[in-house]
């Protein structure tokens, strides 16, 4: 199926936008998993990577029903070494093993043969000999579009044959995003912002991959934290899904989120990541953080779906 069409359909399911993003960091998990963890492996990344796979195994069983889209921080996982990046293939695996469709968080892009090749990492394709190789098997990915078009152009490319989807960085969250994205750029009618003008490559870019639904496979991330900016993409993206971070921790709320959904209440994604999977700072065991992790997402989920629905009356 079609990417967004995936996500379009994941969204009706679970009626939910929320995005659960895994970024899980070793010194805040419960005691009893780190001591269990060197206790089952010798080697300190190796136990840390035994964390995260049980961390996210027990957060995607309990945000299921809540969750449209699950994002691993791919930085995170390779802050480790190796053994971070088996356990990020088993969470991207795990996840699809419970039909919520994967955004690889890596921010990829250079020039055009390297970003063939990042492509192919995260998306497969690559031969040899006989075999065609998987990659992490993500089904879609974060791009960076500083590089122009032939540095995006390979995992468009790639992302169509294999019906996956790129979110490339348009106006993003944090706070000095401002210093390069809003520079005006252009003369006259023509004078916008930076994130405007890459609003623009990404209507371009995703014209002629446009799902059933009407939506490209072609997404966008725009930040929650500024709501005037995340309503002028969501008018000037219209058939782009959003990927919003910033929701939560980073202070956004549903009230600012809400203007990044159609006149149905579809085409975004809300990513929260600390405030759902740490939820529970100072939780026993991995089973009460993936508890506590569970009622957040059921209430973003609310939050925002009650958000949008005053938005829309």
């Amino acid at each position: 199926m079609h990417f967004a069409d995936r996500v379009i359909t994941r969204a009706k399911e679970s009626a939910s936008p929320v995005c659960v993003g895994i970024d899980p960091r070793y010194e805040l998990l419960p005691a009893d998993a780190r001591s269990r963890s060197t206790e089952i492996k010798d080697d300190p990344a190796e136990a840390a990577a035994w964390c995260y796979t049980e961390l996210a195994a027990r957060v995607i069983e309990a945000v299921a029903p809540y969750a449209c889209a699950i994002k691993p921080q791919m930085a995170f996982f390779e802050a480790i070494g190796t053994p971070g990046l088996h356990a990020y293939e088993e969470v991207l695996r795990m996840s699809r093993e419970a039909g919520i469709p994967t955004i690889a968080d890596a921010k990829r892009a250079d020039i055009g043969s390297t970003s063939a090749a990042y492509a192919s990492a995260f998306f497969g394709g690559t031969r040899v000999g006989e075999a065609t190789l998987d990659g992490v098997g993500a089904d879609s990915l974060t791009v960076n579009p500083y590089f122009g078009t032939d540095g995006v152009k390979p995992f468009l490319d790639l992302a169509g044959d294999r019906e996956r989807g790129v979110f490339v960085l348009v106006r993003t969250s944090n706070p000095s995003a401002a210093e390069i994205q809003d520079l005006i750029v252009g003369d006259g009618e023509d004078a916008l912002p930076v994130w405007r003008h890459v609003a623009a490559l990404v209507t371009r870019w995703g014209a002629e991959r446009l799902g059933a639904c009407g939506y490209s496979s072609v997404g966008a991330v725009a930040g929650a934290t500024n709501p005037e900016t995340l309503a002028e993409a969501r008018d000037v993206l219209p058939r782009s899904v959003l990927l919003v971070p910033g929701y939560g921790a980073q202070g956004g709320t549903a009230a600012d989120v809400a203007n990044a959904f159609d006149r149905d209440g579809l085409g975004a994604l809300v990513n929260a990541s600390r405030s759902i999977v740490f939820a529970r700072r100072g939780a026993s065991s991995l089973e009460e953080l993936a508890a506590a992790a569970g009622a957040a997402a059921r209430r973003m989920r609310d939050d925002i779906t009650d958000a949008v629905a005053a938005r829309r009356s």
